[in-house]
């Protein structure tokens, strides 16, 4: 891979690069064409990382509210069974109060994790897919020039 730092005699620009151009820069059409395309290839790649690591970043995400919702939903069946037993009183009936608390965060925490997973992960997701081909077919078609 050659890099050029040249200014070519009929441009008006004094320096450019060009990471991959094959051969000598024969006009400064195909010099400035290859340049352009290969910014333009390294923006849409560091969008395509990005956008693989936000998918992956709420996919961790919806992983961790189902797990926490599991885990208060447990701790609530747990926190009933042991207020079924005590005589209904103040004491009971507060931690009675604090147990339908956490299952109803729970229920939260487990909406927000499918609401993460059916609206931003899986559409994100195929968008990813998608530009991913387009990126392999425009690529395609350029190396054939």
């Amino acid at each position: 891979m050659e890099v050029f730092s040249v200014r070519h005699p009929h441009c008006r620009y004094s320096t450019s690069y060009c990471f991959s151009h094959r051969g000598t820069i024969e006009d400064c059409r195909s010099f400035f064409s290859c340049f352009v395309f290969k910014h333009l290839h390294f923006f849409y790649y560091q969008g395509s990382e990005f956008s693989k690591e936000l998918v992956q970043t709420l996919a961790e995400r919806a992983e961790l509210e189902a797990n926490y919702a599991r885990g208060l939903q447990k701790l609530s069946a747990k926190l009933f069974r042991a207020t079924k037993d005590l005589s209904s009183g103040t004491i009971s009936n507060a931690w009675h109060f604090i147990a339908e608390d956490m299952e109803a965060t729970a229920d939260t925490h487990r909406s927000i994790a499918g609401a993460l997973a059916d609206e931003l992960v899986r559409p994100l997701k195929a968008f990813v897919e998608a530009q991913h081909k387009t990126r392999k077919n425009v690529e395609a078609v350029v190396d054939k020039r």
